[in-house]
């Protein structure tokens, strides 16, 4: 369901915005921007912990696939709600699948609710939290997906963050996504509710960027930049 921001701003649930951002979704400043700062944060994590068998819970176009194969990964399971985004994910990783046919999957599901019958010993959940208006059900579903002291690895826009929405820039116009801020205070509440045992907990702002982007793209990073922008947390299921 779509709703209206304000009279200038159309306003598109998760689902819908995906669905249509998905072809254009790689090509986004914030893409490479995840990549050159989210992605080595991640990457330091998945190489202390060593997984084998992932779920990828909420995983776009699947943009961690290969980075976990080539550290070993024995299964993977991407969950996403987008139709659109996990379409793409399958077009862009089409060698790696076909190579690994029975170790890869992909499942069409809100994180909320979906089930396999395999258990993880790591969970990776990056930029999903802020796009449900509920963290509780999504932590405590992975949770009950993971193996005894399982690993999950979360990243998401800082609630600190000065943003109102979600923004993408595509050949058809401006996509403007729904999403939510949770303190991180709740976080850990709930993480702790459900049995994790935090161990690195990162908040970031620009002086934190390892690959400062370009000013014309980011001003505003560059004219407040105490001001946090991401954080990411690797917990323990004990």
């Amino acid at each position: 369901m779509n709703r209206t921001l304000d009279k200038n701003i159309l306003l598109y649930s998760p689902v819908v915005g995906y669905n249509q951002l998905a072809k254009y979704y790689a090509e986004g400043k914030w893409f490479k921007f995840w990549n050159e700062n989210e992605i080595p944060i991640v990457r330091k994590y998945l190489e202390t912990i060593k997984p084998k068998a992932v779920l990828d819970a909420g995983c776009g176009t699947g943009i961690y696939l290969n980075l976990l194969m080539s550290l070993g990964v024995q299964y993977y399971t991407g969950v996403d709600i987008s139709e659109g985004m996990l379409k793409h994910a399958l077009m862009k990783n089409f060698n790696l699948t076909s190579q690994y046919k029975r170790q890869i999957s992909f499942i069409r599901s809100s994180i909320e609710k979906f089930s396999t019958n395999i258990k993880f010993d790591t969970a990776i959940c990056t930029r999903v939290l802020s796009n449900n208006n509920s963290n509780n059900k999504i932590i405590e579903n992975i949770c009950n997906n993971l193996t005894s002291n399982g690993y999950l690895i979360l990243s998401d826009v800082h609630p600190l963050h000065n943003y109102q929405h979600s923004g993408f820039e595509t050949p058809k116009g401006k996509i403007n996504i729904n999403t939510y801020k949770h303190s991180l205070y709740e976080l850990r509440r709930i993480l702790k509710k459900y049995g994790f045992m935090i161990q690195d907990f990162g908040e970031y702002n620009f002086y934190s960027l390892k690959h400062k982007p370009l000013i014309r793209e980011f001003e505003k990073l560059y004219t407040n930049p105490e001001n946090m922008i991401f954080y990411t947390v690797l917990a323990q299921k004990v």
